[in-house]
């Protein structure tokens, strides 16, 4: 998995960069067997010219998984490395979720790991202990 990061409306800082693909680290643990997907990562400054809102960094993260799900998560701060953290903690859970309803491993009773699982039966059943 390979992780995009893209300035918006502020200069690039590779400190801040790198603080960003440190923290997200742990997504790219639970993405282990999944190469192709791409983490977009947008640091935007949104204050404006005269200052005046709070809240006014904004870290958007867009993950495209497959099956044509997307997780996107917006978190606003005064700061860049907090909107950051509290977005890795939004991000981490959802993703967590939607890996708990489409792993094909997992045991379900219903759905598509079912019928995954009742296809590989056919094609490989079971010997019996006669022969």
């Amino acid at each position: 998995m390979t992780i995009e990061c893209k300035f918006l409306h502020t200069e690039v800082d590779p400190a801040l960069e790198q603080y960003a693909l440190r923290c997200l680290a742990k997504i790219t643990r639970l993405l282990v067997n999944r190469d192709a997907l791409t983490l977009h990562v947008a640091l935007e400054d949104r204050s404006g010219p005269r200052k005046t809102i709070d809240r006014d960094r904004q870290v958007t993260l867009t993950l495209a998984l497959p099956g044509g799900h997307t997780i996107r998560i917006e978190e606003k701060s005064d700061s860049f490395e907090r909107a950051i953290d509290f977005a890795e903690n939004r991000f981490v859970r959802q993703l967590k979720r939607w890996l708990s309803r489409h792993d094909p491993t997992k045991t379900q009773k219903h759905g598509v790991g079912a019928r995954v699982r009742a296809a590989l039966a056919s094609l490989n059943p079971r010997r019996d202990n006669n022969g």
